[in-house]
Formats: structure tokens, C-alpha cells, sequence
């Protein structure tokens, strides 16, 4: 059985290579099944990713996360991308988690 594999920021560049691996991969897609998360769903790239196929704006019940999330360099640095990496690993089923 396939695990789910959440890729937030699918259409960026290191969650679009992540996601393109996997698929493109003989074994790997067999074994994962990628969840893409992206902020605008309407973009080329979007369907490009996986033409027809679903997206999510939720990780639930992702068994892994890979994230890559834009940051912004301020005195809030270290508290904003801990409280974003826990509220999208923030389920019981995700064992791991990529950041």
C-alpha cells in the first residue's frame, strides 16, 4: 500500500524537484503516493505537476512531510518556522518530517 508523501510548496523549485523524483522514479512512485500543497492551484505548473490529479491545501494524515517554506530573516525567525513546521506536522500519522 502506498504511504502519502505531503510536498508543501510543490511547484517551487526543491518541493517541484521532490515531487518529480518521486513520480519519476520506478520505485519510489510505487511506494509513495505525493499529496502536492500549493498556495494557488491555478497555476501552470499545478497541472503540470500531475496533470488531473488532486491537490490539498491540508497535510492531514501525511505519513511524511517534505517542506519548504519561504522565510522571512527578522527577530521572529526561529519562532514563526517552528510554529509552521508543528501546524503541518501536527498529526499523529506523520512520522516524518522534512524541512
Amino acid at each position: 500500500m502506498s504511504q502519502v508523501l505531503a510536498i508543501v510548496g510543490a511547484t517551487g523549485q526543491q518541493g517541484g524537484s521532490v515531487a518529480n523524483f518521486v513520480l519519476s522514479d520506478p520505485v519510489l512512485s510505487t511506494r509513495y503516493k505525493v499529496r502536492a500543497l500549493m498556495r494557488d492551484t491555478t497555476k501552470p505548473a499545478a497541472e503540470a505537476l500531475v496533470p488531473g490529479a488532486p491537490s490539498s491545501a491540508a497535510g492531514a494524515g501525511a505519513r511524511f512531510v517534505f517542506a519548504a517554506t519561504r522565510t522571512v530573516y527578522d527577530e521572529q525567525v526561529k519562532e514563526r518556522e517552528l510554529r509552521q513546521s508543528k501546524d503541518l506536522a501536527d498529526d499523529d500519522y506523520c512520522m516524518h518530517f522534512i524541512e
